[in-house]
Protein backbone atom coordinates (compact mmCIF):
# COMPACT_ATOMS: atom_id res chain seq x y z
CA UNK A 1 0.00 0.00 0.00
CA UNK A 2 2.83 2.30 0.69
CA UNK A 3 4.11 1.66 -2.59
CA UNK A 4 1.48 2.47 -4.34
CA UNK A 5 1.26 5.60 -2.25
CA UNK A 6 4.41 6.66 -3.17
CA UNK A 7 4.33 6.26 -6.49
CA UNK A 8 0.68 7.65 -6.97
CA UNK A 9 2.56 11.15 -4.93
CA UNK A 10 5.43 10.77 -7.50
CA UNK A 11 2.75 10.78 -10.51
CA UNK A 12 0.63 13.78 -9.02
CA UNK A 13 4.20 15.84 -8.62
CA UNK A 14 4.80 15.21 -12.75
CA UNK A 15 1.22 16.46 -13.39
CA UNK A 16 0.03 13.18 -14.31
CA UNK A 17 -3.16 13.34 -12.06
CA UNK A 18 -5.30 10.89 -14.03
CA UNK A 19 -2.47 8.30 -13.81
CA UNK A 20 -2.07 8.74 -9.99
CA UNK A 21 -6.08 8.58 -9.30
CA UNK A 22 -5.39 4.69 -10.52
CA UNK A 23 -2.80 4.24 -8.12
CA UNK A 24 -4.74 5.66 -5.41
CA UNK A 25 -7.54 3.52 -5.96
CA UNK A 26 -5.60 0.71 -6.12
CA UNK A 27 -4.17 1.75 -2.74
CA UNK A 28 -7.75 2.91 -1.02
CA UNK A 29 -9.36 -0.32 -2.17
CA UNK A 30 -6.81 -2.19 0.26
CA UNK A 31 -6.86 0.12 3.57
CA UNK A 32 -8.46 3.10 3.15
CA UNK A 33 -6.89 6.46 5.08
CA UNK A 34 -7.43 10.21 5.46
CA UNK A 35 -4.15 11.09 3.56
CA UNK A 36 -4.85 8.42 0.31
CA UNK A 37 -8.41 9.94 0.42
CA UNK A 38 -7.31 13.29 0.38
CA UNK A 39 -4.27 12.92 -2.37
CA UNK A 40 -6.69 11.85 -4.32
CA UNK A 41 -9.07 14.84 -3.76
CA UNK A 42 -5.66 16.64 -4.13
CA UNK A 43 -5.76 14.96 -7.62
CA UNK A 44 -9.56 15.64 -8.69
CA UNK A 45 -9.04 19.43 -7.71
CA UNK A 46 -6.08 19.32 -10.25
CA UNK A 47 -8.59 18.08 -13.11
CA UNK A 48 -11.33 20.13 -12.02
CA UNK A 49 -13.68 17.82 -10.87
CA UNK A 50 -14.91 19.75 -8.03
CA UNK A 51 -17.63 16.97 -6.77
CA UNK A 52 -15.50 13.78 -6.62
CA UNK A 53 -12.98 15.66 -4.75
CA UNK A 54 -15.46 17.23 -1.96
CA UNK A 55 -16.69 14.00 -1.65
CA UNK A 56 -13.58 12.39 -1.18
CA UNK A 57 -12.97 15.03 1.99
CA UNK A 58 -15.79 14.51 3.19
CA UNK A 59 -15.36 10.63 3.37
CA UNK A 60 -11.97 11.89 4.92
CA UNK A 61 -13.94 13.43 7.61
CA UNK A 62 -16.47 10.91 8.04
CA UNK A 63 -13.05 8.71 8.57
CA UNK A 64 -11.50 10.56 11.01
CA UNK A 65 -13.38 13.33 12.56
CA UNK A 66 -10.33 14.61 14.63
CA UNK A 67 -7.95 15.10 12.13
CA UNK A 68 -8.17 18.54 9.89
CA UNK A 69 -7.15 17.09 6.91
CA UNK A 70 -10.76 16.48 5.50
CA UNK A 71 -11.87 19.70 6.54
CA UNK A 72 -8.97 21.82 5.34
CA UNK A 73 -9.36 19.59 1.65
CA UNK A 74 -13.49 20.32 1.81
CA UNK A 75 -13.25 23.94 2.39
CA UNK A 76 -10.84 24.76 -0.01
CA UNK A 77 -12.64 22.91 -3.01
CA UNK A 78 -16.33 24.67 -1.58
CA UNK A 79 -14.66 28.08 -1.80
CA UNK A 80 -13.68 27.05 -5.66
CA UNK A 81 -17.31 25.93 -6.22
CA UNK A 82 -17.87 29.77 -4.67
CA UNK A 83 -19.68 28.59 -1.23
CA UNK A 84 -17.93 30.53 0.93
CA UNK A 85 -20.72 30.27 3.52
CA UNK A 86 -20.75 26.25 3.28
CA UNK A 87 -16.83 26.41 3.76
CA UNK A 88 -17.33 28.39 6.67
CA UNK A 89 -20.03 26.07 8.50
CA UNK A 90 -17.21 23.00 7.36
CA UNK A 91 -14.21 24.80 8.95
CA UNK A 92 -16.40 26.02 12.02
CA UNK A 93 -17.07 22.56 12.67
CA UNK A 94 -13.73 21.23 12.08
CA UNK A 95 -12.91 23.39 14.73
CA UNK A 96 -15.06 22.28 17.20
CA UNK A 97 -14.23 18.63 16.61
CA UNK A 98 -10.22 18.25 16.33
CA UNK A 99 -8.01 18.78 19.29
CA UNK A 100 -6.98 22.58 20.02
CA UNK A 101 -3.21 22.00 19.30
CA UNK A 102 -1.20 21.36 16.35
CA UNK A 103 -0.36 22.59 13.06
CA UNK A 104 -3.77 21.17 11.84
CA UNK A 105 -5.24 23.22 14.10
CA UNK A 106 -3.56 26.64 13.34
CA UNK A 107 -4.66 25.62 9.82
CA UNK A 108 -7.50 25.19 9.74
CA UNK A 109 -8.19 28.15 12.12
CA UNK A 110 -6.32 30.53 9.80
CA UNK A 111 -8.62 28.83 7.01
CA UNK A 112 -11.33 29.93 9.18
CA UNK A 113 -10.67 33.67 9.47
CA UNK A 114 -9.91 34.06 6.15
CA UNK A 115 -13.18 32.97 4.83
CA UNK A 116 -15.11 34.79 7.32
CA UNK A 117 -13.53 37.79 5.98
CA UNK A 118 -14.87 36.92 3.20
CA UNK A 119 -18.63 36.29 4.36
CA UNK A 120 -18.31 38.96 7.13
CA UNK A 121 -15.86 41.47 5.24
CA UNK A 122 -14.24 44.01 7.67
CA UNK A 123 -16.52 46.76 7.16
CA UNK A 124 -19.73 45.58 8.85
CA UNK A 125 -20.24 46.45 11.98
CA UNK A 126 -22.69 45.33 14.89
CA UNK A 127 -26.24 47.10 15.06
CA UNK A 128 -25.97 46.79 18.75
CA UNK A 129 -22.96 49.18 18.95
CA UNK A 130 -23.59 51.70 15.71
CA UNK A 131 -27.58 52.66 17.12
CA UNK A 132 -28.11 54.78 19.60
CA UNK A 133 -28.79 52.95 22.55
CA UNK A 134 -33.16 54.45 22.53
CA UNK A 135 -33.56 53.15 18.97
CA UNK A 136 -31.78 49.91 19.32
CA UNK A 137 -34.24 48.76 22.25
CA UNK A 138 -37.39 49.65 20.54
CA UNK A 139 -36.50 47.43 17.56
CA UNK A 140 -35.66 44.80 19.95
CA UNK A 141 -39.24 45.52 21.27
CA UNK A 142 -41.28 44.66 18.36
CA UNK A 143 -39.63 40.93 18.56
CA UNK A 144 -41.30 38.56 21.04
CA UNK A 145 -39.45 37.58 24.66
CA UNK A 146 -38.28 34.58 23.02
CA UNK A 147 -36.91 35.83 19.88
CA UNK A 148 -34.87 38.01 22.21
CA UNK A 149 -33.81 35.25 24.62
CA UNK A 150 -32.40 34.09 21.66
CA UNK A 151 -30.62 36.84 20.46
CA UNK A 152 -28.71 37.22 23.61
CA UNK A 153 -26.85 34.24 22.57
CA UNK A 154 -25.22 36.10 19.25
CA UNK A 155 -22.62 37.21 21.31
CA UNK A 156 -21.46 38.54 24.42
CA UNK A 157 -22.17 42.07 23.71
CA UNK A 158 -25.52 41.12 22.61
CA UNK A 159 -26.01 39.06 26.18
CA UNK A 160 -25.36 42.00 27.93
CA UNK A 161 -26.88 44.78 25.88
CA UNK A 162 -30.19 42.49 26.26
CA UNK A 163 -29.58 41.54 30.10
CA UNK A 164 -29.12 45.55 30.97
CA UNK A 165 -32.34 46.69 29.16
CA UNK A 166 -35.14 46.82 31.64
CA UNK A 167 -37.17 47.77 28.94
CA UNK A 168 -37.11 44.04 27.29
CA UNK A 169 -37.69 42.39 30.19
CA UNK A 170 -41.52 44.21 30.96
CA UNK A 171 -43.66 40.87 30.05
CA UNK A 172 -41.94 37.97 30.99
CA UNK A 173 -43.73 35.94 28.19
CA UNK A 174 -43.13 32.09 28.73
CA UNK A 175 -46.14 31.24 26.91
CA UNK A 176 -43.59 29.56 24.07
CA UNK A 177 -42.51 27.37 26.93
CA UNK A 178 -45.32 25.08 26.75
CA UNK A 179 -44.61 21.23 25.32
CA UNK A 180 -40.67 23.20 25.61
CA UNK A 181 -38.28 22.29 28.64
CA UNK A 182 -39.33 23.82 32.19
CA UNK A 183 -38.26 26.79 32.93
CA UNK A 184 -35.22 27.08 35.12
CA UNK A 185 -35.45 29.36 38.49
CA UNK A 186 -32.17 30.62 37.45
CA UNK A 187 -33.51 32.76 34.37
CA UNK A 188 -36.37 33.51 36.26
CA UNK A 189 -34.03 35.44 38.80
CA UNK A 190 -32.20 37.01 35.57
CA UNK A 191 -35.20 38.12 34.55
CA UNK A 192 -36.56 39.66 37.84
CA UNK A 193 -33.09 41.68 38.48
CA UNK A 194 -32.92 42.75 34.95
CA UNK A 195 -36.70 44.10 34.91
CA UNK A 196 -37.50 44.99 38.24
CA UNK A 197 -39.80 48.37 37.91
CA UNK A 198 -40.50 47.61 34.29
CA UNK A 199 -41.61 43.81 34.74
CA UNK A 200 -45.30 44.23 35.21
CA UNK A 201 -46.54 41.26 32.93
CA UNK A 202 -46.08 37.59 33.18
CA UNK A 203 -47.18 34.96 30.77
CA UNK A 204 -46.31 31.85 32.97
CA UNK A 205 -46.52 28.29 32.22
CA UNK A 206 -44.02 25.18 32.47
CA UNK A 207 -41.84 26.52 35.59
CA UNK A 208 -39.78 24.53 38.06
CA UNK A 209 -41.18 26.07 41.15
CA UNK A 210 -44.56 27.65 40.21
CA UNK A 211 -44.99 29.11 44.20
CA UNK A 212 -41.72 30.35 44.56
CA UNK A 213 -41.75 32.58 41.09
CA UNK A 214 -44.89 33.98 41.47
CA UNK A 215 -43.91 34.96 45.09
CA UNK A 216 -40.82 36.41 43.64
CA UNK A 217 -42.52 38.43 40.91
CA UNK A 218 -45.17 39.77 43.57
CA UNK A 219 -42.43 41.02 46.10
CA UNK A 220 -39.65 42.43 43.78
CA UNK A 221 -41.85 43.55 40.71
CA UNK A 222 -45.27 45.95 40.19
CA UNK A 223 -47.14 43.09 38.71
CA UNK A 224 -50.47 44.01 37.06
CA UNK A 225 -51.30 41.43 34.44
CA UNK A 226 -50.82 37.57 34.97
CA UNK A 227 -51.56 35.01 32.78
CA UNK A 228 -51.48 31.48 34.00
CA UNK A 229 -51.26 28.91 30.87
CA UNK A 230 -50.11 25.62 31.83
CA UNK A 231 -49.35 26.00 35.59
CA UNK A 232 -51.35 23.09 36.73
CA UNK A 233 -53.24 22.30 40.04
CA UNK A 234 -53.35 25.48 42.30
CA UNK A 235 -54.64 26.27 45.60
CA UNK A 236 -54.60 28.19 48.65
CA UNK A 237 -51.23 29.18 47.89
CA UNK A 238 -52.20 31.25 44.93
CA UNK A 239 -54.77 33.09 47.14
CA UNK A 240 -52.62 33.86 49.38
CA UNK A 241 -50.14 35.24 46.78
CA UNK A 242 -52.32 37.43 44.96
CA UNK A 243 -53.66 38.87 48.57
CA UNK A 244 -49.92 40.54 48.49
CA UNK A 245 -50.43 41.30 43.88
CA UNK A 246 -51.13 45.06 45.24
CA UNK A 247 -50.65 46.53 41.69
CA UNK A 248 -52.60 43.40 39.94
CA UNK A 249 -55.41 44.91 37.26
CA UNK A 250 -55.59 42.07 35.13
CA UNK A 251 -55.77 38.50 36.27
CA UNK A 252 -56.04 35.25 33.29
CA UNK A 253 -56.07 31.62 33.55
CA UNK A 254 -56.41 28.75 30.84
CA UNK A 255 -56.79 25.29 30.07
CA UNK A 256 -53.54 23.55 31.55
CA UNK A 257 -54.29 25.26 35.24
CA UNK A 258 -57.10 24.02 37.17
CA UNK A 259 -58.33 26.11 40.28
CA UNK A 260 -60.96 24.76 42.57
CA UNK A 261 -64.17 26.81 42.88
CA UNK A 262 -63.83 27.80 46.26
CA UNK A 263 -59.85 28.82 46.07
CA UNK A 264 -61.72 30.86 42.98
CA UNK A 265 -64.36 32.72 44.61
CA UNK A 266 -61.48 33.37 47.29
CA UNK A 267 -58.92 34.72 44.86
CA UNK A 268 -61.88 37.04 43.04
CA UNK A 269 -62.53 38.56 46.76
CA UNK A 270 -59.21 38.99 47.28
CA UNK A 271 -58.17 40.95 44.23
CA UNK A 272 -61.70 42.35 43.73
CA UNK A 273 -60.83 46.19 44.64
CA UNK A 274 -58.42 46.44 42.04
CA UNK A 275 -58.83 44.20 39.63
CA UNK A 276 -60.11 45.81 35.93
CA UNK A 277 -59.64 42.96 33.86
CA UNK A 278 -60.51 39.02 34.46
CA UNK A 279 -60.15 36.01 31.79
CA UNK A 280 -61.42 32.68 33.12
CA UNK A 281 -61.09 29.50 31.07
CA UNK A 282 -62.88 26.42 32.90
CA UNK A 283 -62.75 22.80 31.91
CA UNK A 284 -65.57 21.50 30.53
CA UNK A 285 -65.73 18.67 33.01
CA UNK A 286 -63.97 17.83 36.35
CA UNK A 287 -63.16 14.44 37.45
CA UNK A 288 -65.91 12.13 37.59
CA UNK A 289 -67.62 13.54 34.26
CA UNK A 290 -69.67 15.72 36.56
CA UNK A 291 -70.14 19.10 35.35
CA UNK A 292 -67.94 21.83 36.93
CA UNK A 293 -66.65 25.30 36.75
CA UNK A 294 -68.74 27.34 38.92
CA UNK A 295 -68.16 30.66 38.45
CA UNK A 296 -69.36 32.91 41.53
CA UNK A 297 -68.78 36.21 41.98
CA UNK A 298 -70.26 37.21 45.75
CA UNK A 299 -68.00 40.54 45.92
CA UNK A 300 -68.13 43.63 44.07
CA UNK A 301 -66.08 44.46 41.32
CA UNK A 302 -65.97 48.48 41.24
CA UNK A 303 -63.22 49.16 38.46
CA UNK A 304 -63.49 45.78 36.03
CA UNK A 305 -64.20 46.88 32.92
CA UNK A 306 -63.56 43.19 31.01
CA UNK A 307 -64.73 39.50 32.22
CA UNK A 308 -64.23 36.88 29.90
CA UNK A 309 -65.62 33.54 30.85
CA UNK A 310 -65.62 30.41 29.09
CA UNK A 311 -67.14 27.09 29.68
CA UNK A 312 -68.70 27.83 32.93
CA UNK A 313 -71.34 25.95 34.93
CA UNK A 314 -75.14 25.78 33.89
CA UNK A 315 -76.41 26.43 36.71
CA UNK A 316 -74.53 30.03 37.38
CA UNK A 317 -73.64 31.18 33.87
CA UNK A 318 -77.09 33.08 33.55
CA UNK A 319 -76.76 34.26 37.19
CA UNK A 320 -73.59 35.46 36.17
CA UNK A 321 -75.06 37.47 33.72
CA UNK A 322 -77.77 38.80 35.83
CA UNK A 323 -75.65 39.93 38.43
CA UNK A 324 -73.46 42.13 36.01
CA UNK A 325 -75.23 45.53 36.43
CA UNK A 326 -75.08 45.41 40.16
CA UNK A 327 -71.46 43.67 40.79
CA UNK A 328 -69.64 45.28 37.63
CA UNK A 329 -70.51 48.58 37.91
CA UNK A 330 -67.86 49.61 35.44
CA UNK A 331 -68.10 46.77 33.17
CA UNK A 332 -67.45 47.14 29.09
CA UNK A 333 -66.90 44.32 27.59
CA UNK A 334 -68.84 40.89 28.65
CA UNK A 335 -68.40 37.50 27.18
CA UNK A 336 -70.40 34.48 28.94
CA UNK A 337 -70.06 30.86 27.07
CA UNK A 338 -71.91 27.99 28.03
CA UNK A 339 -71.84 24.69 27.37
CA UNK A 340 -74.07 24.43 24.20
CA UNK A 341 -75.98 21.42 25.29
CA UNK A 342 -77.78 23.37 28.44
CA UNK A 343 -79.27 26.11 29.50
CA UNK A 344 -78.34 29.37 30.47
CA UNK A 345 -81.43 31.18 32.05
CA UNK A 346 -84.13 29.68 34.28
CA UNK A 347 -87.93 30.40 33.75
CA UNK A 348 -88.79 33.79 34.85
CA UNK A 349 -84.99 35.02 35.34
CA UNK A 350 -84.99 38.35 34.22
CA UNK A 351 -81.62 40.07 32.53
CA UNK A 352 -81.43 43.90 32.36
CA UNK A 353 -78.18 44.35 31.22
CA UNK A 354 -79.69 47.94 30.14
CA UNK A 355 -78.54 49.13 33.32
CA UNK A 356 -74.89 48.80 32.41
CA UNK A 357 -74.33 51.86 30.48
CA UNK A 358 -70.81 51.57 29.79
CA UNK A 359 -71.31 48.27 28.13
CA UNK A 360 -69.91 47.88 24.42
CA UNK A 361 -68.94 44.49 23.91
CA UNK A 362 -71.43 41.70 24.58
CA UNK A 363 -70.26 37.67 23.57
CA UNK A 364 -73.28 35.33 24.94
CA UNK A 365 -73.44 31.59 24.10
CA UNK A 366 -76.67 31.42 25.45
CA UNK A 367 -79.99 30.46 25.70
CA UNK A 368 -83.24 32.66 26.69
CA UNK A 369 -86.47 31.54 27.52
CA UNK A 370 -88.68 34.70 27.10
CA UNK A 371 -89.30 38.08 25.57
CA UNK A 372 -88.34 39.65 28.64
CA UNK A 373 -85.38 37.38 29.72
CA UNK A 374 -83.29 39.49 28.08
CA UNK A 375 -82.61 43.23 27.89
CA UNK A 376 -79.70 45.08 25.84
CA UNK A 377 -78.54 48.58 26.41
CA UNK A 378 -78.05 51.36 24.13
CA UNK A 379 -74.57 51.42 24.39
CA UNK A 380 -73.76 48.13 22.67
CA UNK A 381 -71.22 48.54 19.44
CA UNK A 382 -70.67 44.94 18.58
CA UNK A 383 -73.07 41.88 19.38
CA UNK A 384 -71.53 37.75 19.46
CA UNK A 385 -74.47 35.45 19.92
CA UNK A 386 -73.84 31.68 19.68
CA UNK A 387 -77.73 29.93 20.27
CA UNK A 388 -76.59 25.87 18.88
CA UNK A 389 -76.83 22.29 20.23
CA UNK A 390 -80.85 23.02 20.98
CA UNK A 391 -84.46 21.51 19.69
CA UNK A 392 -85.12 23.96 16.46
CA UNK A 393 -88.40 25.17 17.86
CA UNK A 394 -86.39 26.10 20.96
CA UNK A 395 -83.72 27.57 18.92
CA UNK A 396 -86.65 29.74 17.19
CA UNK A 397 -88.07 30.98 20.45
CA UNK A 398 -84.96 31.65 21.63
CA UNK A 399 -84.52 34.19 18.72
CA UNK A 400 -88.02 35.49 18.81
CA UNK A 401 -87.69 36.42 22.26
CA UNK A 402 -84.07 38.15 21.37
CA UNK A 403 -86.33 40.14 18.72
CA UNK A 404 -89.52 40.90 20.95
CA UNK A 405 -87.37 41.28 23.85
CA UNK A 406 -83.65 43.05 23.28
CA UNK A 407 -84.45 43.88 19.71
CA UNK A 408 -80.96 43.92 18.12
CA UNK A 409 -82.71 46.46 15.66
CA UNK A 410 -83.19 49.22 18.10
CA UNK A 411 -79.43 49.61 19.39
CA UNK A 412 -78.11 52.63 17.55
CA UNK A 413 -75.02 52.70 18.31
CA UNK A 414 -74.37 48.76 16.85
CA UNK A 415 -71.29 48.53 14.57
CA UNK A 416 -70.55 44.60 14.43
CA UNK A 417 -73.25 41.58 14.40
CA UNK A 418 -71.83 38.42 14.58
CA UNK A 419 -74.16 34.99 15.19
CA UNK A 420 -73.99 31.55 15.11
CA UNK A 421 -76.94 29.22 14.25
CA UNK A 422 -78.05 26.19 13.40
CA UNK A 423 -81.13 24.32 11.46
CA UNK A 424 -83.98 25.28 9.28
CA UNK A 425 -84.96 28.53 10.45
CA UNK A 426 -81.78 30.15 11.09
CA UNK A 427 -81.69 32.69 8.40
CA UNK A 428 -85.55 34.02 9.14
CA UNK A 429 -84.37 34.44 12.40
CA UNK A 430 -81.26 36.48 11.10
CA UNK A 431 -83.11 38.69 9.58
CA UNK A 432 -85.89 39.52 12.05
CA UNK A 433 -82.92 40.46 14.32
CA UNK A 434 -82.04 42.87 12.04
CA UNK A 435 -85.18 44.18 10.50
CA UNK A 436 -87.44 43.77 13.38
CA UNK A 437 -90.05 41.66 14.91
CA UNK A 438 -91.40 40.30 11.32
CA UNK A 439 -90.86 41.19 7.75
CA UNK A 440 -94.01 43.15 7.66
CA UNK A 441 -92.44 45.82 9.75
CA UNK A 442 -89.48 46.74 8.15
CA UNK A 443 -87.38 49.80 9.33
CA UNK A 444 -88.24 52.49 8.06
CA UNK A 445 -85.17 54.61 7.90
CA UNK A 446 -86.68 58.20 7.00
CA UNK A 447 -88.78 57.70 10.59
CA UNK A 448 -86.68 55.41 12.81
CA UNK A 449 -82.55 55.67 12.07
CA UNK A 450 -80.63 52.93 12.64
CA UNK A 451 -77.00 52.53 13.01
CA UNK A 452 -74.81 51.52 10.16
CA UNK A 453 -72.93 47.96 10.80
CA UNK A 454 -69.39 47.61 9.46
CA UNK A 455 -69.46 44.03 10.05
CA UNK A 456 -71.69 41.39 9.92
CA UNK A 457 -71.11 37.26 10.73
CA UNK A 458 -73.72 34.41 9.70
CA UNK A 459 -72.00 30.81 10.66
CA UNK A 460 -73.91 27.64 10.45
CA UNK A 461 -76.18 28.79 7.24
CA UNK A 462 -76.81 24.87 5.52
CA UNK A 463 -77.89 23.88 2.40
CA UNK A 464 -81.11 26.12 2.33
CA UNK A 465 -79.29 29.82 1.75
CA UNK A 466 -79.57 31.10 -1.88
CA UNK A 467 -79.66 33.93 -3.40
CA UNK A 468 -83.22 34.80 -2.47
CA UNK A 469 -81.20 35.42 1.13
CA UNK A 470 -78.53 37.77 -0.41
CA UNK A 471 -81.09 39.93 -2.13
CA UNK A 472 -82.81 40.02 1.70
CA UNK A 473 -79.58 41.21 3.48
CA UNK A 474 -78.65 43.49 0.75
CA UNK A 475 -81.89 45.38 1.08
CA UNK A 476 -81.32 45.84 4.56
CA UNK A 477 -81.04 49.63 5.37
CA UNK A 478 -78.19 49.05 8.33
CA UNK A 479 -75.93 46.72 5.96
CA UNK A 480 -75.69 49.56 3.33
CA UNK A 481 -72.02 50.52 4.72
CA UNK A 482 -70.45 46.80 5.01
CA UNK A 483 -66.59 46.52 5.13
CA UNK A 484 -66.89 42.91 6.77
CA UNK A 485 -68.79 40.17 5.68
CA UNK A 486 -68.54 36.15 6.49
CA UNK A 487 -71.28 33.95 5.65
CA UNK A 488 -69.46 30.54 7.01
CA UNK A 489 -71.05 26.91 6.27
CA UNK A 490 -73.40 28.21 3.88
CA UNK A 491 -73.01 25.44 0.56
CA UNK A 492 -75.75 27.02 -0.73
CA UNK A 493 -74.03 30.71 -1.28
CA UNK A 494 -72.85 29.87 -5.00
CA UNK A 495 -71.22 32.18 -7.82
CA UNK A 496 -74.40 33.70 -8.16
CA UNK A 497 -74.65 35.07 -4.33
CA UNK A 498 -71.43 36.15 -4.66
CA UNK A 499 -72.34 38.14 -8.02
CA UNK A 500 -75.16 40.04 -5.79
CA UNK A 501 -72.45 40.83 -2.90
CA UNK A 502 -70.46 42.38 -5.16
CA UNK A 503 -72.76 44.25 -6.90
CA UNK A 504 -74.60 45.44 -3.74
CA UNK A 505 -70.90 46.25 -1.11
CA UNK A 506 -68.55 47.55 -3.32
CA UNK A 507 -66.54 48.72 -0.67
CA UNK A 508 -65.99 45.32 0.97
CA UNK A 509 -62.63 44.46 2.54
CA UNK A 510 -62.86 41.03 3.86
CA UNK A 511 -64.70 38.53 2.84
CA UNK A 512 -65.18 35.10 4.60
CA UNK A 513 -66.99 32.44 2.51
CA UNK A 514 -65.58 29.37 4.78
CA UNK A 515 -67.53 26.44 3.58
CA UNK A 516 -69.19 27.95 0.86
CA UNK A 517 -70.02 27.04 -2.71
CA UNK A 518 -67.64 28.95 -4.20
CA UNK A 519 -65.95 28.08 -7.42
CA UNK A 520 -62.93 29.50 -9.95
CA UNK A 521 -65.55 31.69 -11.40
CA UNK A 522 -66.54 33.22 -8.55
CA UNK A 523 -63.50 34.18 -6.96
CA UNK A 524 -62.51 36.21 -10.71
CA UNK A 525 -65.71 37.69 -9.70
CA UNK A 526 -64.36 38.37 -6.14
CA UNK A 527 -61.15 39.91 -7.32
CA UNK A 528 -62.94 43.25 -8.85
CA UNK A 529 -63.36 44.68 -5.78
CA UNK A 530 -61.00 47.28 -5.57
CA UNK A 531 -61.07 47.87 -1.66
CA UNK A 532 -60.56 43.85 -0.93
CA UNK A 533 -57.81 42.89 1.14
CA UNK A 534 -58.35 39.58 2.52
CA UNK A 535 -60.54 36.33 1.32
CA UNK A 536 -61.30 33.21 3.57
CA UNK A 537 -62.11 30.14 1.31
CA UNK A 538 -61.68 26.98 3.87
CA UNK A 539 -63.09 24.39 3.11
CA UNK A 540 -64.56 24.98 -0.25
CA UNK A 541 -65.30 21.85 -1.94
CA UNK A 542 -65.77 23.39 -5.31
CA UNK A 543 -63.03 25.71 -5.29
CA UNK A 544 -59.36 24.36 -6.77
CA UNK A 545 -55.78 25.40 -5.61
CA UNK A 546 -54.85 26.85 -9.10
CA UNK A 547 -57.71 29.59 -8.53
CA UNK A 548 -56.26 30.63 -4.66
CA UNK A 549 -52.90 30.63 -6.29
CA UNK A 550 -54.54 33.24 -9.62
CA UNK A 551 -56.56 35.65 -6.97
CA UNK A 552 -53.07 35.72 -4.56
CA UNK A 553 -51.19 36.56 -7.58
CA UNK A 554 -53.86 39.75 -7.82
CA UNK A 555 -52.62 41.10 -4.17
CA UNK A 556 -55.04 39.30 -2.37
CA UNK A 557 -54.78 37.83 1.06
CA UNK A 558 -55.84 34.35 0.97
CA UNK A 559 -56.71 31.80 3.54
CA UNK A 560 -57.24 28.24 2.16
CA UNK A 561 -57.65 25.21 4.65
CA UNK A 562 -59.30 21.67 3.85
CA UNK A 563 -60.51 19.82 6.72
CA UNK A 564 -59.72 16.43 6.22
CA UNK A 565 -62.83 14.34 5.08
CA UNK A 566 -62.15 11.59 7.43
CA UNK A 567 -61.72 13.38 10.20
CA UNK A 568 -58.76 12.15 11.06
CA UNK A 569 -56.45 15.66 10.96
CA UNK A 570 -56.30 18.48 8.04
CA UNK A 571 -55.45 18.96 4.27
CA UNK A 572 -53.76 22.10 4.19
CA UNK A 573 -53.17 23.78 0.72
CA UNK A 574 -51.07 26.61 0.22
Amino acid sequence: MNRLQDQGRALHKGGEYRQAIDFFDRAIGRATSVQLLDNRAACYEKLSELPSALKDAKAAISLHREDATGYLRAGRILVKMEKPAVALDIYTHGLKCIKHVGQGYELLKQAHKKVLDVVSPQNSVDPLTMLPRELAEIILEHLSFRERTNLSLVSKGWLQFIRSSPNLWSHLDLSEAQSRKKVRPEFISRAINTGRSKLRRASLSMLWDFDKTLKALVKQCPLEELVLLDCGLQGSNLVNTLKAAKHLKSFEFRQGTKIPDPDLTKIFDAISDRIETISVHVDEQKDGGKPGGVIKFDCICPNLTTLQARWVSTLRSGDLVAEAPERFPKIKSLAVLQRHSQTFARPGMRIDLAKCKDLTYLDLGTTVWSADTLTLPQSLTSLHLSIIGMPGPARYECFQALVDGAGVVDLPNLDEFSVVASGRQWFQVCLMLLWGSDHGQRIDPSTRPVSKLRTLSITNGGHEFNIVHITELTENPRLKSLEHLALRKAPGCDDDSIKWIIECWPMIRTLDLAGSGITGVGVREVAKLKNLEELVLDDCRSLGADAVAWAREQGLKVRYKMKSESGRGRRVRY
